[in-house]
């Protein structure tokens, strides 16, 4: 079973963004496919996310990114191959349907479809063959929204009660062991962006503070028994004790 790991570590080499374009590989939406983009991990040991090729894993229906404390959003996307087997060992013929996953093309755009930015995110991925009716998966992580689209976005979230919705889509290509180029058809996945909105000062705010919210009466157990997201500032509440000094919007009082 393939496994990715969301560790941040892992998110640096297999997520590099990078504004100019691939060559173009022939669309097919027959051969590979995006199903969806996989939530949180459940399973998580020693703050490390592990995700599987297993369609059966928590889809994620809708992305949530706060810019006060991420520059950029990495999707995990499970992504089909419905290539047939044609491989067979009675006549010394090797498997030439397996496809490496090598990125996705992006484009962020507006509900309405206007287009804010576009770039190419590379990946490292694999999926075997359908078996007869059935595709058969891998995992890729890729940018979804990348640094220079943040900072486009930027000035219009002055505050973490702004809330602004974009659309991340998703063009997923590769190439087959056979040498056929292949990719897929669009996927969109809408994304919640806001300046602040998911740091939790619950635990941390001081009552007696001039400015609400903050992080002054921050405890250190609250940090060490709240579940670290799998990726800061992305899809899941951080907890203002976890980021309090790194980043303005986990400590507003900080000049």
């Amino acid at each position: 079973m393939k496994r990715i790991l969301g560790h941040v570590v892992t998110l640096l080499v297999v997520g590099l963004a990078v504004s100019s374009a691939l060559p173009a590989c022939a669309t097919n939406d027959q051969t590979i496919f995006v199903r969806n983009a996989l939530a949180p991990a459940i399973t998580r040991t020693n703050g490390i996310c592990s995700y599987t090729n297993d369609p059966s894993q928590p889809a994620l229906f809708e992305a949530a990114l706060d810019i006060g404390v991420a520059d950029s959003y990495f999707a995990i996307l499970l992504v089909g191959n419905q290539l047939t087997t044609r491989g067979d060992p009675q006549n010394n013929r090797a498997e030439s349907s397996r496809v490496h996953i090598n990125g996705a093309i992006v484009r962020v755009t507006e509900t309405d479809g206007r287009l804010i930015r576009e770039f190419t995110s590379l990946a490292t991925g694999f999926a075997n063959p359908g078996n007869n009716a059935a595709a058969e998966y891998g995992v890729i992580g890729v940018t979804g929204l990348d640094a220079p689209t943040k900072e486009l976005l930027l000035p219009t979230l002055p505050n973490r009660q702004v809330v602004r919705t974009v659309v991340m889509n998703f063009k997923a290509f590769g190439v087959s062991l056979g040498g056929q180029d292949v990719e897929s058809g669009e996927f969109q996945l809408p994304a919640r962006i806001c300046n602040g909105c998911l740091v939790d000062f619950s635990t941390g705010n001081d009552d007696l503070a001039a400015v609400q919210p903050n992080c002054l009466k921050r405890s250190a157990t609250a940090a060490a028994n709240t579940m670290a997201p799998c990726i800061r500032g992305q899809d899941e509440i951080l907890k203002c004790e976890s980021c309090v000094g790194t980043r303005k919007a986990c400590d507003p009082l900080t000049p």
